[in-house]
C-alpha cells in the first residue's frame, strides 16, 4: 500500500541504497532544488549509498559536469548512471546489431550537438538518409514537440526499411515550471505502435540497473523519481521500493484526482509507489 510522507528522514533508516532520478527530483534542467540538495548532504552524513540515475542520453561524465555547473558537487553521491552511457556501452560491446559490420550507419533523431567522441566510441557513422542507415538512433527532440505527428512520415520510412529504433532516452515527457516538455521516448512509442522494433535503453528497463544490482543486490533499495512509467515502474519490476514525487511529471494528473483516490489511480495503472511525497525534503 502507498503511504504519504512529507520528509525522507522518516524512512531513511529503512534503506541502505538510494537511487535518485535527476530531472523533476533534484533539478528542473536549469537549477538544483535546494531542499533536494540538502537531502543529498544529509544522506552523505548518514553514510548512505546514493546513485543518481537518469534517462538523459548524454554520457555519465557529461551529466556530472552539467550537475557541477548547477551547483551539485560530485562528492555528494556514490555514482551517476545515465541511459546515454549505457547506450554507448551497448554499441561499443556490439550488443546492438551484432552481425552488422562496423561502423554502424545511424540516422539520428535529433543529434542536439551529438558528440563526435560518442559516435567514435560507439562505432557509429552518422548518415543523413534512412536509405543508407542500419538503424535509427532516437537521441533528442525539441522540447516543444509535444505533437509528434510531423515525425510520422520519417518513422514510416524507417519502418519501410525495417530499421531498428534504438531509444537512448525512454522518457516521453519532462516538466519544468509546470510545463510539459517532449522527450524522444514519444517517438519510440509511436514507432512501436506502428509495428517497428525498438530497443529502449534506460528506466524502467532492467539493463540500466545492472551495475547497482551487482554491487547491492542483497541490500534494501529505495528508488526516488517523479515518473510512474519509468521510475516507479522500474522499481516495481526490479523489486525495489519506490517513492513518487507528486509535484513532478504527474502533477497535473494528480491535481485532478482527490488524494483519497490516488491509490485507486495507481492500481488502475498497475504501478504502485511505496511512498508518495510532494517534493524531496529531508
Amino acid at each position: 500500500m502507498t503511504k504519504n510522507i512529507n520528509k525522507i528522514q522518516d524512512i531513511v533508516d529503512e534503506y541502505d541504497v538510494f537511487i535518485i532520478d535527476l530531472w523533476g527530483v533534484l533539478h528542473n534542467g536549469i537549477k538544483v532544488f535546494l531542499p533536494a540538495l540538502n537531502v543529498l548532504e544529509k544522506l552523505k552524513k548518514a553514510h548512505k549509498t546514493v546513485y543518481l540515475l537518469t534517462n538523459n542520453p548524454k554520457t555519465n561524465i557529461e551529466n556530472i559536469v552539467k550537475l557541477e555547473g548547477m551547483g551539485l558537487s560530485r562528492n555528494l553521491y556514490t555514482d551517476l548512471i545515465s541511459a546515454g552511457q549505457k547506450c554507448l556501452e551497448m554499441f561499443s560491446s556490439h550488443l546492438i546489431l551484432p552481425s552488422h559490420p562496423r561502423p554502424l550507419k545511424a540516422f539520428i533523431i535529433e543529434d542536439d550537438d551529438f558528440m563526435c567522441l560518442w559516435t567514435q566510441d560507439a562505432q557509429l557513422k552518422k548518415v543523413k538518409s534512412l536509405e543508407e542507415a542500419d538503424l535509427v538512433l532516437g537521441f533528442h527532440i525539441p522540447e516543444d514537440s509535444i505533437d509528434i505527428t510531423h515525425y510520422k512520415p520519417t518513422l514510416q520510412q524507417a519502418l519501410d526499411h525495417n530499421l531498428l529504433f534504438v531509444c537512448a532516452n525512454p522518457d516521453m515527457y519532462a516538466t519544468r515550471y509546470g510545463k510539459q516538455l517532449a522527450r524522444v521516448g514519444l517517438l519510440a512509442r509511436l514507432y512501436e505502435e506502428m509495428g517497428g522494433d525498438v530497443v529502449y535503453i534506460g528506466k524502467p528497463h532492467p539493463l540500466i540497473y545492472t551495475d547497482i544490482l551487482i554491487k547491492h543486490g542483497n541490500e534494501k533499495i529505495l528508488m526516488i523519481g517523479d515518473s510512474l512509467i519509468t521510475d516507479i515502474k522500474g522499481a516495481n519490476e526490479m523489486g525495489f521500493d519506490g517513492m513518487l514525487i507528486s509535484m513532478g511529471n504527474h502533477k497535473e494528473e494528480l491535481s485532478q484526482i482527490d488524494e483519497k483516490d490516488w491509490k485507486s489511480y495507481f492500481y488502475q495503472k498497475g504501478i504502485m509507489p511505496t511512498f508518495i511525497t510532494p517534493q524531496l525534503f529531508w
